[in-house]
């Protein structure tokens, strides 16, 4: 999925809180690239 680096920040959230909180309630995991790579945000989903 495409989401621009500035939001980033927004989802993942204080202590990675938002991120958790979206991957709990999805029941999906979040891959995001690291701070120093270009590539898009990964989302998978769990069984």
């Amino acid at each position: 999925m495409d989401i621009a680096p500035a939001f980033y920040g927004v989802l993942i959230g204080k202590n990675a809180d938002a991120k958790q909180k979206i991957e709990q309630d999805t029941n999906t995991q979040i891959i995001f690239p690291r701070r120093d790579e270009s590539g898009t945000v990964k989302i998978r989903g769990r069984n």
